[in-house]
């Protein structure tokens, strides 16, 4: 069995992928097979050698952790790419969208798509996708989607299939992609090559399991799309190529700081004082550079990982200034924060433009309609210091909801009419079907009825 574990550990670090031919029943079985076996010569040799090795061990791992962080945020070449801010984007929008239809009303949307891990993924896809396969214009009226861990997921995976050249459906290619088994390959690595890891003095990037993550996503793209695209720069997908469309939304891929606790947001576009956040650029770019030189330099599927990690399975990324990244879960897990500041900053710029024919409509993807607080008699003394911390996300998750409601009785700084309103620019998604063409009408004739929600089949 020894041998098994070592034949393991080298496959799993050198093609961790191949997990997935094992299946996670199988990944776990093997685990706790190589422990045991391990576990035995340890418990062997700390008799013979009448030495405490295990606990040795255990020592060295918690002092090695000051400096074999391995869970590196991963670079890509810095390009010339112009970073605009959410004003200047939406100037750029506006023209495209007047040029094409001049004096009609233009509606603008925003999605705001939460976590959920690949579920969360899985269903922001298939909704998105649905939504452009039932209306081809819509991709040219989106203007930007805010993710959060799946959600963020789900968002890149459409937003790269939006430039592929025939795509026959968008919601069969991006469920095709995320039907994979990406568990299995990141459970290995946890508990192979990345546990060897805790146990060495100096870092080895290619053990990270964030990155084994990462190879999954990548796999499964070029296995359906036959490209490299989630393995490029973040910022190819607004480069000036010849197969990109006219117009391409923004991406908010949404972060928490684990020394701050405040948001981190990952965008093509630049994160002004509009936004109460940082901006992952900034974060990766050298001390002293200039803040409009910044960019968001890294692979695509780096983007969306590091808007992912949950602490656990997923680590915390590693920026090159020491400071570390989870997903935008432990903040807000609905994106609607983000969706919000956005959807305000526009209205507010048509106001003082005097821009009257665009209308701003907010779409959430919600993967889990049931948002109960977590409560029990088990353990109460115990789990009275674990429940706060869940039930605590929960409300930040439902205060940002109802803040759509409370926008209502905004007012524009020229004393104009409420830029918000519950049930005239918010769709929320929860259940399945593509029966909300009315609300989603292109040129916005229709629709002004209410809020929507995707029905059943």
């Amino acid at each position: 069995m020894a041998a098994i574990a070592l034949l393991l550990l080298v496959l799993f670090t050198i093609t961790p992928t191949a997990a997935q031919n094992f299946g996670l029943g199988t990944i776990l079985c093997l685990v706790a097979a190589s422990w045991v076996t391990f576990g035995g010569f340890l418990v062997y040799l700390s008799r013979i050698w009448r030495f405490p090795v295990i606990a040795s061990l255990l020592v060295l791992a918690l002092l090695f952790s000051f400096w074999n962080d391995n869970h590196i945020v991963r670079l890509a070449p810095p390009q010339e790419i112009p970073r605009l801010d959410v004003l200047k984007a939406f100037d750029n929008w506006y023209v495209l969208v007047e040029d094409q239809r001049r004096g009609e009303t233009h509606p603008l949307y925003i999605v705001a798509t939460e976590s959920g891990g690949i579920r969360a993924a899985y269903w922001t896809v298939a909704v998105l996708g649905e939504i452009q396969d039932k209306n081809p214009n819509f991709a040219a009226h989106l203007f930007a989607i805010n993710g959060v861990s799946g959600g963020s997921l789900g968002a890149a995976v459409f937003e790269a299939l939006l430039p592929e050249p025939n795509v026959a459906s968008f919601k069969d290619a991006g469920t095709e992609i995320l039907a994979q088994d990406f568990l299995s390959p990141a459970l290995a690595s946890m508990f192979y090559p990345d546990l060897l890891q805790r146990f060495l003095p100096f870092p080895i990037p290619y053990f990270d399991r964030g990155h084994t993550l990462e190879i999954g996503w990548q796999k499964a793209w070029r296995e359906r799309m036959h490209n490299d695209r989630f393995a490029q720069s973040f910022v190819d997908l607004w480069s000036a190529k010849p197969s990109r469309r006219e117009w391409m939304p923004a991406l908010f891929l949404n972060g928490t700081s684990v020394e701050t606790g405040n948001r981190i947001i990952t965008s093509n576009l630049r994160i002004t004082n509009s936004f109460v956040a940082e901006d992952t650029a900034h974060k990766l770019s050298p001390r002293g550079s200039a803040r409009t030189e910044a960019g968001c330099y890294v692979p695509l599927s780096t983007a969306v990982q590091i808007s992912s990690g949950d602490g656990l399975l997923i680590p915390a990324g590693r920026f090159p200034d020491g400071s570390h990244i989870l997903s935008g879960t432990y903040f807000d897990n609905s994106g609607a924060t983000a969706a919000l500041e956005i959807a305000t900053r526009i209205k507010t710029w048509c106001a003082i433009k005097k821009i009257e024919n665009v209308n701003v409509r907010v779409i959430m993807i919600g993967n889990d309609p049931r948002k109960s607080s977590i409560q029990g008699p088990f353990m109460s003394e115990l789990m009275a210091l674990l429940y706060p911390f869940f039930n605590a996300q929960c409300s930040r998750h439902l205060r940002a909801k109802s803040n759509w409601g409370r926008a209502a009785a905004f007012q524009g700084r020229h004393g104009r009419a409420p830029v918000l309103h519950q049930g005239h620019y918010l769709l929320q998604v929860t259940r399945y079907s593509g029966a909300v063409a009315a609300w989603l009408d292109p040129f916005g004739r229709s629709g002004e009825s209410g809020a929507g929600s995707i029905a059943s089949q």
